[in-house]
């Protein structure tokens, strides 16, 4: 959590739940976000940040569709609630990866996981960032 009382800004992170690569965050602080965004007021003074393909780039896409089927839902319900809310969604980015890494992770799955998550929120009026560019939208 970060306060900034000048600028009136509170930021609070959140690490999402499984599936999960480093042990560096204790199971008590991981959440799902689709509960997080269900427990969030939302509006106008409020921006949403997601960031969560690359934890799963070692999956089956299919763990990945499911997982982003419930954070649209809930996105969904928060932006029906809150139509203010801005929600900026980390695209995939292409990485430099060593022999070992390349063996599990590559720009390949990223580039799935991008299209997936870019169809996933498609028309919903969020704001996508990220290395691999708006030019892959589908």
């Amino acid at each position: 959590m970060a306060v900034d009382s000048n600028h009136n800004i509170l930021l609070t992170y959140r690490c999402h739940g499984p599936p999960i690569r480093f042990a560096a965050v204790g199971t008590n602080e991981l959440r799902y976000i689709a509960n997080e965004l269900d427990g969030l007021p939302g509006g106008a003074d409020t921006v949403v940040a997601i960031s969560i393909w690359s934890h799963f780039s070692t999956f089956p896409v299919e763990v990945y569709i499911r997982r982003m089927r419930h954070i649209r839902r809930a996105l969904v319900r928060l932006l029906d609630r809150s139509p203010g809310t801005l929600v900026v969604i980390r695209s995939a980015n292409l990485q430099v990866q060593n022999q070992q890494v390349s063996l599990y992770n590559s720009d390949w799955f990223s580039l799935q996981r991008d299209r997936v998550l870019r169809t996933m929120f498609m028309g919903m009026g969020v704001v996508f960032f990220g290395c691999l560019g708006d030019d892959l939208s589908p």
